[in-house]
């Protein structure tokens, strides 16, 4: 599969509507093609006595609700007619269609079509509808249209549980959509005798079901074509112009295109549903949430079209994404005499985020955990890696300020690798090294972080972004701040022996470090931007840059076995001589003694950037014990063995204990793996992979406790 990580898509219309060749519904043009206008209510809500035509010309056609076979706007409640045929419920609402042969014309038309109303009480808000008594915006159903009640756990226990209790009231008003394009839509008889509807529509399938509704047609009869559309956001999936278009050229045979005005499509489109709500939360003194009771009034407008979703999407999202053992929903979906609610973005979902978030920002001032308090001591950055590492994702997590600050630690890490790469940088001309200059340690951790991007992209891809950060996290900390900068700071700092390979290390250390702050910078946005903009300040911006990307030029296995080898002689050493007390003051000779030809050579290449890091004066690697004293000190590792004179370091009873240890610890590591090797169960049911594992551990504990035997046997032989 092939992975987007990191590669900017272009939108497929892009190039076309930058340029101007993007063709929107009021672009289409046909010859003798009619202009449309709607005759609208003049009231919010008022009976609809009679509809004169008689002064419209004879130039100009009308059409009102008895010339629809179905008069009927198709959506998940079937309330809505496309023109009124008795009762208008919304200011604005469509009564009759006017075609004519210019748009003049047609809305002088327009304006000659005499509508006799009745007014009658208009119904404002959500709460004004579902009160008892009040005027039905349908006749025939309550305003209250649709009810969704739900409970789990015990809310009153639970508040009674709360060490803190916040509640409130909360509305958010309509909102229009706000696409810079007005509604429009061109229909016309095609010369196979179809019915083309070319509109700025987000639902060709739904207008397809609602044309055949109104004109009596069957699918096949009739073509819905999607114009570009110049944003939609939620307000174009369902009936704007097309409908009235389509009506309009089936009944007169000929193109006719409409175009609402700026202000029709303010005042008579589809809206986000406003909501009033009340909400109540409890929470104990850790921030845990322990209830919360909310209700929520949706106005769903004059119609219900998609509110019934609306209500459900709402209701669901009303708690947020929270495990709340004791919640008490109430939502209501209620008529008003207002422009019909539908889809737009988040779909019911921001109205009740907007309450529980708000309740969830008082509470977290209250209870003195106020994130933006700790953005402010620790970082946004920091706060951000607490928040997407060390937890699965669906499960609740306990915020410690310890892992806050064990964050902003690392990112302290990165500034301070950061400077110190940028300062020996300074006055330096870097270019990019000849294959023949990487050194072994060069190549290690280009390798590595060639296999991070692999990795990462993989787990970006995937959406595990808890894997792919901790990845991050622990190749900057560990491989490149811990291993990487040590092994070539005696390179750098001696740059006058040997130029070219103070600046392959320089070359290495700029671009590990770019690409590295790339794979970081969705995770901790601020210092990587920070950092990347003054270490690569030719390029605009790290948002702007390519995305690292996985290169076989960049696999160097013999280099990364080497060097893997080499940290665990450095580790041993410094593990003995921690355990010994030495000083670091106090230098040792150490030898390497092993028989691997190839990660002998490596070990040579290695020796002056190793000795600093184990205070080591001499670094001398054989293939024998050739010359080693029988008191050394040994040390036991992968395909090796280390070993420092004792008369350097310590006495025979510490080193004596110190193997004892070791013994041990090996001894408990070879039983628990036979124990598993000797379990039928496992040796049967797991992976062949994890049993090979298991088997190569054994192999090596056992040669390693060998040499800790015979080591051991030694020393208490000399004592």
């Amino acid at each position: 599969m092939e992975s987007y990580t990191g590669k900017g898509r272009g939108r497929v219309e892009g190039m076309d509507k930058a340029t101007g060749r993007a063709v929107y519904a009021a672009d289409y043009y046909e010859e003798n093609m009619l202009h449309l206008a709607i005759v609208r209510s003049a009231y919010a809500h008022a009976r609809v006595l009679d509809i004169d035509t008689s002064k419209v010309p004879e130039t100009a056609w009308v059409f009102t609700a008895k010339d629809i076979v179905k008069n009927n706007v198709q959506d998940i409640l079937p309330d809505q007619p496309l023109l009124v045929e008795d009762k208008a419920r919304f200011l604005g609402e469509a009564i009759a269609v006017v075609a004519a042969e210019s748009e003049e014309a047609a809305k002088a038309a327009a304006a000659m079509v005499q509508v006799t109303y009745e007014p009658l009480q208009v119904v404002t808000d959500a709460l004004m509808a579902a009160k008892p008594g009040c005027i039905r915006v349908h006749d025939d159903t309550e305003n209250d249209v649709i009810r969704f009640d739900n409970e789990k756990g015990n809310v009153a226990q639970g508040f009674a549980e709360s060490d803190l209790i916040v509640e409130d009231d909360f509305y958010t008003p309509i909102q229009d959509h706000g696409y810079m394009e007005p509604d429009a839509c061109m229909a016309k008889i095609e010369e196979d005798g179809r019915l083309l509807v070319c509109s700025s529509t987000q639902n060709v399938f739904h207008d397809l079901r609602m044309v055949c509704d109104i004109t009596g047609l069957t699918e096949d009869q009739v073509h819905i074509v999607a114009a570009t559309v110049g944003g939609g956001f939620g307000g174009k999936d369902g009936s704007t112009a097309q409908l009235f278009t389509a009506l309009a050229a089936f009944k007169t045979r000929r193109p006719c295109k409409l175009i609402f005005s700026r202000q029709e499509s303010l005042a008579t489109t589809y809206k986000r549903h406003a909501v009033y709500m009340h909400v109540k939360m409890g929470f104990k003194k850790d921030g845990t949430m322990v209830a919360f009771d909310g209700s929520g009034y949706l106005d769903t407008g004059a119609y219900g079209g998609l509110g019934p979703a609306v209500l459900s999407l709402f209701s669901e999202h009303f708690a947020g994404p929270y495990n709340i053992p004791n919640v008490k929903i109430s939502s209501h979906l209620c008529y008003t005499n207002k422009p019909v609610a539908h889809a737009m973005r988040g779909f019911g979902a921001p109205q009740g985020a907007f309450a529980a978030e708000s309740l969830i920002s008082r509470a977290s001032k209250l209870l003195g955990i106020d994130p933006l308090e700790i953005i402010d001591q620790y970082g946004a950055d920091a706060l951000r890696l607490t928040l997407i590492t060390g937890n699965a994702p669906g499960n609740d997590m306990r915020f410690y300020m310890e892992r806050v600050e064990a964050s902003r630690n690392f990112a302290n890490k990165v500034w301070n690798a950061s400077r110190f790469i940028m300062m020996n940088m300074e006055d330096k001309v870097i270019s990019k090294p000849d294959e023949a200059d990487f050194e072994v340690t060069d190549k290690w951790i280009l390798s590595k972080v060639n296999t991070l991007a692999k990795d990462v992209t993989e787990n970006m891809d995937k959406f595990e972004l808890g894997i792919a950060v901790q990845k991050v996290y622990d190749f900057i900390w560990d491989e490149f701040c811990d291993w990487y900068i040590e092994l070539v700071k005696y390179r750098i700092y001696h740059s006058d022996e040997n130029y070219k390979s103070a600046n392959a290390a320089l070359w290495t250390l700029k671009t590990v470090l770019g690409n590295a702050l790339k794979m970081l910078h969705p995770f901790m946005p601020f210092v990587t931007e920070e950092i990347y903009s003054a270490l690569v300040p030719e390029e605009k911006s790290l948002m702007m840059s390519d995305w690292p990307q996985f290169s076989e030029d960049w696999c160097y296995a013999d280099a990364e076995n080497i060097t893997d080898h080499m940290k665990e002689v450095i580790r041993g050493v410094r593990n003995a001589r921690a355990e010994m007390n030495v000083p670091p003051s106090r230098k040792a000779k150490v030898y390497v003694v092993c028989e691997d030809e190839k990660l002998c050579e490596g070990f040579e290449e290695l020796t002056t950037c190793a000795c600093p890091l184990m205070s080591a004066s001499e670094l001398v690697v054989q293939a024998d014990k050739a010359g080693i004293a029988d008191d050394a000190v040994s040390i036991v590792v992968p395909d090796a063995s280390v070993y420092v004179p004792l008369e350097e370091l310590i006495d025979f009873e510490q080193e004596i204990e110190r193997l004892t240890k070791e013994e041990e610890k090996l001894t408990k590591e070879i039983n628990r793996a036979k124990g598993m090797l000797s379990n039928e169960k496992f040796v049967s049911k797991a992976p062949q992979a994890k049993v090979d594992e298991e088997k190569a551990k054994l192999e090596k504990y056992t040669q390693m406790m060998e040499q800790v035997k015979e080591r051991l046997e030694a020393l208490k032989a000399g004592r």
